[in-house]
């Protein structure tokens, strides 16, 4: 996710398999001024070639909820 500008984003991925991809959920706020809010729920996160869940921001924030997954073998 990547928002530009004074936009936010809400977003809630449930029961997904995400898996052997660069990077799992990337949650980038460099870009944007409002909020960005992720919900992940009984999903699988692995084998990922950087971060299963990586979140930044600078002037904007970034909330990310996780709950009951499977986050196993990714690289960072």
């Amino acid at each position: 996710m990547r928002p530009t500008g004074a936009g936010g984003a809400k977003v809630s991925i449930n029961q997904t398999q995400i898996e052997n991809n660069t990077h799992g959920i990337r949650i980038d706020g460099l870009a944007a001024n409002g909020t960005i809010r992720v919900h992940v729920r009984d999903s699988v996160i692995a084998g990922n070639a950087n971060n299963g869940v990586f979140a930044t921001a600078t002037v904007g924030t970034t909330t990310t909820f996780l709950e009951r997954n499977g986050i196993t073998g990714n690289q960072t």
